[in-house]
């Protein structure tokens, strides 16, 4: 936290917002290499004679309200560190884009900010993904960014504006202004409070469908599913539920499967016979010792170390096995899975 930056004097009541200046863009995404296109809009009414001259000094004011209502007891936002897997409630996650993990990320970053301090695109955009308001006084700047593409009338339906009992037919695009912000950049850091958008501006679920497919590869190679489960597997790994954990496990837990898998399976196999062997009120006990590790037992294969999947197959605890998210409590000697607390290199 830097008490000079822009950020930290907003949410400190430093600066009000009508001592702050303005501009507002919307963006889209293009398949170019400049990556994104915006359009500067003229929310003041300078330009052009528009009718929301005020909407200048609101927007100002809203994003700082905004922003306020986000401040943590520490006198800046509630922070936590930024996983693909899982989102803290009530948290800004932060990413540090200084760190080399990130390396791909700050060159879109770059490419984003520089197409917005750059001249505008002259044609309209027609489609867009999303807008930010350049927020500043002297030289600190924050960008607020937010997700939301415009709308338009289509074969399916129809806008319309009315007052009293007239009704007059919107064939353009419709834009929203005003929202929660979905994350806000500022130097190298970016702040983000909806994860999906944040993803989705950057095209960030690309890195994580690519680093996925990586562990998925990575995961098959070792051999250690039966023939069928192989391609089972393969084709579970890209649900949204699984594909997210599966991006976070990091190179050397990787290493840790391949050189612990047989140990583990031989303890997995040690429950299951505790388990054909106990009585229903013994089960109740193995169930509530070993959590999870019940769950798991099902699907192995102990006399040829090999894991086995059906198609009806819910396969949270086997991706919880390769995440190394099962722990066993050094209080109770309980054994629970533990969610988000790896991040993938």
């Amino acid at each position: 936290m830097d008490k000079n930056k822009l950020l930290f004097k907003i949410l400190n009541n430093q600066v009000s917002a009508n001592k702050l200046s303005i501009e507002h863009y919307i963006v889209r995404h293009v398949k170019k290499e400049e990556l994104y296109k915006s359009w500067q809009m003229d929310i003041d009414g300078k330009v052009s004679d528009n009718e929301f001259k005020d909407l200048n000094d609101w927007l100002k004011d809203y994003i700082c309200k905004s922003i306020l209502k986000f401040k943590g007891k520490n006198n800046f936002f509630n922070l936590t560190k930024y996983n693909i897997e899982i989102s803290e409630k009530d948290k800004i996650a932060e990413i540090d884009l200084s760190d080399n993990k990130y390396k791909i990320l700050k060159e879109k970053k770059n490419k984003l900010i520089n197409c917005i301090n750059s001249e505008s695109s002259d044609d309209v955009i027609n489609i867009t993904n999303f807008q930010i308001s350049k927020i500043y006084q002297d030289d600190l700047c924050i960008y607020v960014c937010f997700y939301g593409g415009a709308k338009k009338s289509t074969k399916q339906k129809r806008f319309f504006s009315f007052k009293g009992k007239k009704f007059h037919e919107i064939g353009d695009g419709i834009i929203n202004i005003g929202g929660d912000f979905d994350f806000i950049i500022e130097d190298e850091k970016i702040y983000v409070k909806n994860y999906r958008n944040f993803e989705f501006a950057f095209k960030y679920t690309d890195e994580i469908e690519k680093r996925r497919d990586h562990v998925v590869e990575k995961i098959i190679s070792l051999n250690l599913f039966d023939k069928e489960s192989e391609s089972i597997f393969k084709e579970k790994s890209g649900e949204y539920t699984y594909s997210r954990g599966l991006a976070n496990i990091d190179e050397d837990t990787l290493s840790n499967i391949q050189n612990y898998y047989t140990k583990r399976c031989d303890e997995i196999s040690l429950i299951s016979k505790k388990l054909k062997e106990a009585t229903d009120e013994e089960k109740e006990q193995l169930e509530k010792e070993n959590g999870i590790l019940i769950k798991l037992v099902d699907f192995f294969d102990f006399n040829n170390y090999k894991i086995k999947i059906s198609e009806d197959d819910n396969i949270t605890p086997l991706i919880h096995f390769f995440e190394d998210k099962i722990m066993k409590s050094f209080l109770t000697e309980k054994v629970t899975s533990v969610l988000g607390i790896k991040k993938w290199k």
